[in-house]
């Protein structure tokens, strides 16, 4: 029997806990894919109850998702700010390099992080699963809306911003 201290520690949902089932969810899902992990695989070599890992993550989908955005939080963020400046860009060459690089170096950033192997081999299943879009990882985590798609079609539902603008005062 486990020291009461420890029992408590699981029960209330001790952050260490949660942070080991998310280490090993990663590990086990990278392995076996999301429809070969179950949550009672993933609680006991996390050595904690079922019940813990669907008090903090409700189910496997929850659990999954969870993985991905726990392994950079910011990874859309510095996405959205590249092709915010690629916006910008006038030269069109330039541009478009500068939208590649928005696309891609948040990801490749991701190898510099100790341990991210797992998280590769998760990320390669996930991109060529063929039901990958029915969970849509993908799609919500790593393909965000660029600002300029949003900039589109914000003028297009606002007639005025979609108005030039005069060189001079109107009269």
């Amino acid at each position: 029997m486990k020291p009461k201290t420890q029992r408590h520690a699981e029960a209330t949902g001790d952050s260490s806990a949660r942070e080991r089932i998310l280490k090993t969810a990663e590990q086990i899902f990278a392995e076996m894919g999301f429809e070969g992990t179950s949550l009672r695989q993933v609680a006991v070599n996390s050595d904690v109850p079922v019940a813990l890992v669907s008090y903090h993550f409700k189910n496997k989908l929850g659990l999954y998702r969870e993985v991905f955005r726990a392994r950079d939080p910011n990874t859309n963020a510095q996405r959205l700010a590249g092709l915010a400046l690629a916006e910008m860009e006038d030269n069109r060459e330039r541009r478009l390099e500068m939208i590649i690089k928005a696309a891609l170096m948040p990801m490749l950033s991701l190898r510099k992080i100790e341990g991210s192997a797992n998280f590769g081999v998760l990320l390669a299943r996930e991109a060529t699963d063929p039901r990958s879009a029915e969970r849509g990882i993908i799609k919500e985590m790593f393909d965000p809306p660029p600002p300029l798609q949003r900039s589109r079609r914000s003028r297009a539902h606002c007639p005025a911003a979609a108005r030039p603008k005069s060189s001079g005062p109107s009269r």
